[in-house]
């Protein structure tokens, strides 16, 4: 048997993983609706969305406090099991962006991403 522990990043760590994952492109097969050169326009629109700093290190540490309930403020901690991973942080991220970009904005704020639709 083998057991492999790997540690949570760092804020900081976390952070640029988030800068650098979160804007790439995920590949999925489907069957196509639009052309590619008009999916390549959106999803290029979509990661122009600005993502503040202060934006994005509240996202790291909403999802670090998942992590740590005891030390979270919220009152339904205790029903934390398990926290969430750095992916977390990435596609809340990545839906920031893209609520932003539904309603014609250049840039994210703190409520995107939020609404859950």
């Amino acid at each position: 048997m083998l057991k492999l522990t790997v540690n949570y990043p760092d804020r900081d760590e976390e952070c640029e993983i988030v800068k650098r994952i979160a804007v790439q492109e995920l590949v999925e097969t489907t069957k196509p609706v639009l052309s590619a050169e008009t999916i390549a326009g959106l999803r290029a629109a979509v990661q122009s969305v600005y993502v503040d700093e202060r934006i994005q290190r509240y996202v790291v540490d909403l999802v670090r406090a998942t992590r740590s309930p005891i030390a979270a403020t919220d009152s339904h901690a205790h029903h934390l099991r398990l926290g969430a991973s750095p992916r977390a942080a990435i596609f809340l991220t990545r839906a920031a962006r893209f609520q932003a970009f539904l309603e014609g904005r250049s840039y994210v704020l703190p409520d995107d991403g939020s609404s859950g639709g």
